[in-house]
């Protein structure tokens, strides 16, 4: 009988992001399968743990905001003491941290390393930050093993960085069940958008610019001229760094539309995919993706789904929603005005390919494949440090 294998997974916080959640989900699964799993958070909030999403999990949480030092050294004692056979960092922020620690801890090289890549690097990210984007693309180069969620997310770190060919591996989000209040949620939307709303088109997902929601802002006069009572509504954080920038020239591009009074901003909203059974149509208007956790969401609430044809979108909704022709406005708009025309035959699609892919992304299914990955990564971990085969 092969050991128990000891796990560390690193993550910066343990914010209600989508990545962070999936961090603690496959811990969770992995745990299952009798996994020693240790979860290590750098810095606050702590929101996940507060919201009992890592109830029975091994955590080390910060007691206080430290510096990028005190992290270093929280991060180092760890790792001697644990000696983890595997370290899984998700984030940029843990992926450097546990970069910079290999760099003077044997310990920590001896363990095998999986990047978790959550996210598409572009040539914009290079021309913003070249420093830190060649430090990703070193990092996962150095890592035995980069963990994508989509094939498409896999193509592009390949064609990003040639030399990571043979390290690359796709393992699926892990699909949590979700219980809907349709009655509930239906209120609640009315409650925000008002009552004269109708269609409501709904969004889930912070202001970073990559869910592009200038696309949804320029579509929705198009929208307006066969739905004049049309309503946008938005769920999700519209203030902090990298964000409120962004939030401000949405705003600001609305009002320019003349669409202002047809759009909702409602901020950060705690368990905001409980509501999206009130939207008539969910939108998916981003630019970049590794695997949506919101698109995943609105097909278990059984919402028709409007969506651009980005990274794994096609796979996810298959015959379940309507996929743009691409990501001008008049084809966003298209692809929203026939899933209001056919909502009710969406609605049911939605619903079946919620329940199958609750059995294809199940967390003992995707974490068996965690647990192969994790196997492989050790055993690549023994050769490079010269151990030959096992």
């Amino acid at each position: 009988m092969s050991p128990t294998r000891r796990c560390l997974i690193l993550v910066p916080t343990l914010g209600r992001g989508g990545t962070e959640r999936q961090a603690v989900l496959v811990a969770r699964a992995l745990k299952e399968r009798g996994l020693d799993v240790h979860l290590f958070v750098q810095s606050p909030p702590d929101s996940l743990a507060r919201d009992g999403l890592t109830h029975g999990l091994s955590v080390e949480l910060p007691t206080t905001a430290s510096s990028k030092l005190g992290q270093f050294v929280r991060l180092r004692q760890r790792v001697r003491l644990l000696a983890p056979d595997v370290v899984i960092t998700f984030l940029r922020g843990a992926t450097a941290r546990f970069a910079a620690l290999r760099a003077v801890s044997a310990t920590a090289r001896r363990s095998a390393w999986i990047v978790a890549s959550r996210g598409n690097l572009r040539l914009l990210h290079l021309a913003k930050n070249p420093a830190v984007f060649g430090a990703q693309l070193l990092w996962q180069r150095s890592a035995d093993r980069v963990a994508t969620n989509s094939a498409a997310l896999a193509g592009n770190l390949h064609a990003m960085n040639g030399a990571l060919a043979g390290k690359i591996v796709v393992v699926p989000n892990i699909v949590q069940p979700l219980v809907f209040d349709e009655v509930a949620a239906r209120a609640r939307v009315r409650e925000l958008v008002g009552n004269d709303g109708h269609p409501v088109i709904g969004c889930l997902g912070s202001f970073q610019d990559e869910r592009n929601y200038e696309l949804l802002a320029r579509a929705l006069p198009f929208v307006l001229e066969r739905h004049p009572a049309a309503h946008a509504l938005i769920l999700g954080r519209d203030t902090g760094p990298w964000v409120s920038d962004v939030a401000r020239a949405f705003r600001d591009r609305v009002r320019e539309l003349g669409v202002a009074d047809h759009v909702t901003v409602a901020g950060e909203t705690q368990n905001g995919a409980s509501l999206l059974p009130g939207f008539d149509v969910f939108a998916l208007t981003s630019k970049l993706e590794g695997s949506s956790n919101a698109l995943s969401e609105a097909l278990l609430a059984g919402v028709p789904i409007a969506t651009v044809p980005v990274a794994d979108a096609a796979e996810l909704v298959q015959d379940a929603g309507v996929l743009s022709r691409g990501w001008t406005p008049a084809a966003f708009a298209d692809a929203l005005l026939t899933a209001v025309d056919t909502a009710g035959s969406l609605r049911q699609r939605a619903a079946a390919r919620g329940r199958a892919m609750m059995e294809e992304r199940s967390a003992a299914q995707v974490g068996e494949r965690w647990a192969l990955l994790i196997e492989d990564a050790i055993l690549t971990a023994k050769r490079r440090r010269g151990g030959g085969t096992p």
